[in-house]
């Protein structure tokens, strides 16, 4: 059987087309019962075979005349057919997905976006004045000053400045350093000395509110606390107190020699030495400021300082004790001579000073011990090895 309107083949089952939707009208059942003499109704032709036109390779192509002489509604039957059905190469192909496209595109502009945004980032810092500034405290501290200055010449922040003045402080200190010497007992005889007045100068003119990048800011204070710790101490001893201490170790090698002596000239003689010492114990070697510094230094000025402490203290002690046991046996004026005299008495007060045979060498060893100590104290201050 052929569809009624499109001309489709339609199979015995189908109830109507199923490529237009066309309904045949019902026929009688085939086991119908027939009456003798009734004529059997003849069943259409065009119902059972194709018509005789009907192109086999193409049945969509047929026109199927219309014999029940109706309205040729086929047309408007058509465009409710759809298109896929009545013409099957015109079905949508399924599109392919672009999400992995989208998301892939989206990755790489993120990408860029940070590589972009990472690459002004980085070139902003490396021009800012704290990078700028980083940069140059690095090769301050590592003793590259004229490197550091040039990375920071182009600035004229009060950091910026400041760092200038202590590179040029640190500079001057290598001066200051390179003559140096922490084995020897260096006074005002060597340039050494010239080079310490002329840091303390110069360390004084910074002043105290420089603003500085974090650890050329933390040398800064803590050569702040040490100088003002060693100004504080070296006031504290006079030349007269050294020289004073010296006293009663020059007196004591005239009486062992041969000199006589009083009970009277030996109680002036503790009185002399006693304060001077006093003082040495009290403002120097009591203070943390001295204990510090002569605990982490090496240098020969604080050895022979020690010395120095330990010969006039030690003659000091047997002074009061000798007067002490003479005031019992002998009046004020009694002339009192050693028994165990000798000859040339070694009256040394430490390393590098001389050993005392008369007033102006300890006059001289007081100037000389002073010095070496302000110089190694200075070395100590600044961090100089």
């Amino acid at each position: 059987m052929f569809c009624g309107k499109c001309g489709f083949q339609l199979k015995e089952i189908d109830v109507c087309c199923p490529r237009c939707g066309w309904k045949p009208k019902s026929a009688a059942p085939e086991n119908k019962t027939v009456f003798v003499g009734e004529p059997e109704k003849q069943t259409q032709d065009w119902q059972t075979h194709a018509p005789q036109n009907f192109d086999y390779d193409e049945p969509a192509r047929q026109r199927v005349p219309n014999y029940n002489n109706q309205p040729p509604e086929s047309n408007r039957d058509d465009e409710l057919i759809p298109e896929a059905y009545r013409n099957p190469s015109a079905a949508p192909k399924p599109k392919k997905s672009r999400k992995g496209l989208i998301a892939a595109i989206i990755i790489i502009a993120a990408v860029l976006v940070a590589a972009g945004g990472l690459a002004a980032y980085q070139f902003i810092y490396i021009n800012s004045d704290g990078y700028k500034l980083g940069q140059a405290e690095q090769s301050i501290l590592a003793g590259d000053y004229q490197t550091g200055l040039d990375k920071i010449s182009d600035l004229q922040t009060k950091q910026a400045q400041d760092t200038r003045l202590f590179a040029q402080f640190l500079a001057q200190k290598e001066g200051f350093a390179a003559d140096y010497n922490a084995g020897m007992l260096q006074t005002a005889q060597d340039g050494v000395n010239a080079k310490a007045d002329a840091l303390w100068e110069s360390f004084e003119g910074l002043g105290e509110g420089l603003q500085l990048p974090g650890k050329l800011n933390e040398s800064y204070q803590l050569y702040r606390k040490r100088y003002a710790a060693m100004r504080e101490g070296l006031a504290q001893i006079s030349l007269a107190n050294l020289t004073d201490a010296q006293h009663c170790v020059l007196e004591f090698k005239k009486r062992k020699e041969g000199e006589n002596f009083s009970v009277s000239k030996l109680q002036s003689i503790v009185s002399t030495s006693e304060p001077a010492v006093k003082a040495i114990e009290d403002k120097w070697y009591n203070t943390d400021a001295f204990k510090e510094f002569a605990n982490a230094s090496s240098a020969q000025a604080v050895k022979t300082a020690n010395e120095f402490y330990q010969a006039v203290a030690t003659q000091l002690s047997q002074d009061k004790f000798d007067l002490d046991t003479y005031q019992k046996s002998y009046s004020g004026d009694t002339a009192i001579k050693l028994s165990d005299t000798v000859q040339a008495y070694d009256a040394a007060v430490g390393t590098g000073l001389k050993s005392l045979r008369e007033t102006a060498d300890a006059e001289q060893n007081a100037k000389a011990l002073s010095e070496a100590i302000k110089i190694a104290w200075t070395a100590y201050a600044f961090e100089v090895q």
